[in-house]
């Protein structure tokens, strides 16, 4: 940018700068949008946020140091002689380009470009840096990583990660952008990865990233032991990075290695499944194993849906967002006394999970009544002359077979499987 300058005459004085007297330097006044050091807009335009230039901050024109010598007004003095030689002629103005995305919100990047340089100019900046801002709850390594070189090192190198020891407080990350950058950016606390985006970053912003939460181990873990960790979505667990002792596995809560309804998960019938898809699973006491042919052999990255009741096998580094949900012609509904035994809208239909597996999960009141449609008829629909209240049970396609009971209020999850023959739906109380 070319920076507007209104030349001011010099006035002769001597400054205090550090506790020593010094003799009149050539000083000018630095800016940066409404005369802060930092003025950067939120990404989300709500906010701004606002640092003021502090004594010591220092810039460089054509290579000669200027100090700031008053945070008010913005004054920058160099007290080289030499310095007088540039007046009158295009000078750049920037911040020390050793500055690295560890110095937080100290290492502001700014540029100037001035086509005549003269004592007492007022000069506006251009800010190049911009921040990621974020918090967690205590001290922890916190890791970022972007799919470019827009943060830099100690020694003021590109790279693409900054690792910081403490996290704990108030944190700025800094980055250089660009004019603009899409990258994705991940958040790893304790080495364990808890956020990943795609963003498109542009100079001069604060992008708030609020509290980071540090992934906790969950009660679900793969039948070698191998634990999973809660993600930002809820129901939805991951294990990163992972060979597993056998091909063949189950996923069940830690401790419970019986096979049980609701405690464990796996296939409607024991099969290999390929990687990178959704997979369809089943809770119930006759579910079987689920094969991944290299899993003992090559890593992977494991993601336990239990909200839609699927496993994915991802290549390490890929996510479930990477495949295509799992499709059927079939719906399957469940109408009662709750929805006035009404048509079926999205609020009460299953999730098709794949695999010949269709899932929901739903509340009942104590004694509610209810059936299970498919496609929102009543030729097929299946009911029972109650349902349990802490085991598993079937619900049964039958014109003898009445409405189903849930006797006691809770949260209760459903499996359709058309393909199980005599047990075609299964329910059991979370």
């Amino acid at each position: 940018m070319v920076a507007a300058l209104v030349i001011i005459g010099a006035t002769a004085c001597t400054e205090n700068y550090d506790g020593i007297e010094k003799a009149e330097g050539f000083s000018f006044y630095a800016e940066i949008a409404n005369g802060t050091r930092a003025y950067i807009a939120d990404e989300d335009g709500d906010k701004t946020w606002e640092t003021k230039w502090q004594l010591g901050d220092k810039l460089y024109v054509n290579g000669y140091e200027f100090v700031c010598t008053d945070v008010e007004t913005g004054k920058f003095t160099c007290y080289n002689d030499e310095v007088a030689a540039l007046v009158g002629q295009p000078v750049t103005i920037t911040t020390d380009g050793n500055h690295s995305s560890y110095d937080g919100y100290e290492a502001l990047y700014t540029t100037a470009e001035v086509e005549s340089f003269g004592a007492n100019a007022k000069i506006q900046l251009q800010a190049l840096t911009s921040f990621l801002r974020f918090s967690v709850a205590g001290p922890a390594e916190v890791k970022f990583t972007l799919t470019s070189d827009a943060f830099r090192d100690q020694d003021g190198n590109n790279v693409g990660e900054v690792t910081l020891m403490d996290g704990a407080g108030e944190v700025f990350v800094a980055f250089w952008p660009g004019e603009s950058l899409t990258a994705t950016l991940t958040c790893y606390v304790g080495g364990v990865q808890c956020k990943s985006k795609e963003l498109t970053f542009t100079a001069g912003k604060v992008y708030n990233l609020g509290e980071i939460v540090a992934p906790v181990a969950s009660e679900w873990e793969i039948s070698d032991g191998t634990r999973f960790y809660t993600t930002e979505t809820e129901g939805l667990f991951v294990a990163k990075n992972v060979k597993l002792t056998s091909n063949s596995f189950c996923i069940h809560k830690v401790g419970d290695t019986a096979w049980g309804a609701g405690a464990k998960y796996g296939l409607v019938t024991a099969g290999t499944k390929k990687e990178n898809t959704a997979i369809g699973l089943y809770s119930c006491n006759w579910a079987g194993d689920i094969t991944i042919s290299n899993a003992t052999t090559t890593a992977h990255d494991f993601y336990f849906d239990r909200a839609n009741s699927r496993l994915y096998v991802m290549t390490v580094g890929q996510t479930p967002d990477t495949v295509a949900a799992p499709t059927n012609s079939n719906k399957y509904n469940v109408t009662g006394s709750k929805y006035g035994w009404g048509a079926c809208n999205a609020a009460h239909q299953f999730v098709y999970s794949g695999d010949n597996v269709w899932h929901l999960v739903v509340a009942f009141a104590a004694n509610e009544q209810f059936k299970v449609q498919l496609n929102n008829g009543w030729t097929t629909s299946y009911g029972h002359g109650g349902i349990q209240s802490t085991v598993g049970r079937n619900l049964f396609n039958s014109s003898n077979d009445g409405n189903a009971i849930a006797k006691n209020a809770g949260t209760y999850e459903i499996w359709v499987v058309p393909s199980h023959g005599n047990e075609p739906l299964y329910i059991i109380k979370r």
